[in-house]
């Protein structure tokens, strides 16, 4: 199997087939929306009469802030698995050149993921802005921001997963990769706001970077959301490197 199109389709063939595909993307759905829709339920409780335009749509999309441990399961999955079952000598044999290989799975688990993170954002916004709006929250997907933090989601979600499964074809061990993973995502974010001014360390960690294109306004030292962005991108791009490198030169 030589042509790059016949390895997308081996590859979205596999993805589907694989029952934890389902079951986290469902878990990724449900938190998104489920908690986006919570989140306007209580605040339309609280009140929110002097809340500022747009903030709504950044509300509606907190539960991808959650949503992505099960992105992060299903990135690590789609090439730890295939190492824990020895499929990989197997999946090797039909595809040789080892590049094309994991450039295959790459691709179609990011546009799985994008498309589904996207719906999944564009979901929560629509329920969550009727219930914002009763509340002098109005939010509008005019407004300046409001559809790039909506597609932002979707991208974050994404690049997420590749960032993770770039890291799952170094270390080929699931349990090390998500435990590796939550502690950038969860952990050391934590961390990073007890360490001093002169070490901005936490402006630059992966969840700050990605999350930074959902968000409508900049902090004061942040860096820009396309720029914030375009660095996690280039993380992600630096382990994808190693990653074909490392396939390359060690045995299945």
């Amino acid at each position: 199997m030589n042509n790059f199109a016949d390895i997308l389709a081996s590859e979205w063939v596999k993805i589907r087939s694989v029952r934890s595909t389902y079951w986290n993307l469902i878990i990724l759905f449900v938190l998104t929306v489920g908690l986006g829709a919570l989140i306007a339920s209580v605040m339309s409780v609280q009140g929110g009469e002097d809340g500022p335009s747009g903030s709504a749509a950044e509300l509606s999309l907190v539960g991808t802030y959650f949503g992505v441990v099960a992105v992060v399961a299903l990135g690590a999955l789609v090439i730890t698995a295939e190492y824990s079952t020895g499929m990989i000598r197997t999946s090797l044999t039909t595809v040789p050149r080892r590049i094309p290989f994991l450039s295959g799975k790459a691709v179609v688990l990011f546009a799985l993921v994008f498309v589904i993170g996207a719906v999944a954002c564009f979901l929560a916004y629509l329920i969550s802005r009727p219930i914002f709006a009763n509340k002098g929250l109005p939010s509008s997907l005019g407004d300046p921001g409001v559809l790039r933090i909506i597609l932002g989601g979707g991208l974050y979600l994404a690049v997420t997963a590749i960032f993770t499964f770039a890291l799952g074809a170094i270390l080929r061990q699931t349990a090390g990769v998500i435990t590796i993973m939550l502690g950038l995502l969860f952990v050391a974010p934590v961390i990073a706001q007890f360490l001093p001014a002169s070490l901005p360390i936490g402006k630059y960690l992966p969840d700050r970077l990605g999350q930074g294109i959902m968000a409508l306004t900049t902090a004061e030292g942040a860096l820009s959301p396309w720029a914030g962005f375009f660095l996690y991108c280039g993380y992600t791009i630096v382990l994808l490197a190693i990653a074909f490198y490392l396939t390359e030169k060690r045995d299945a």
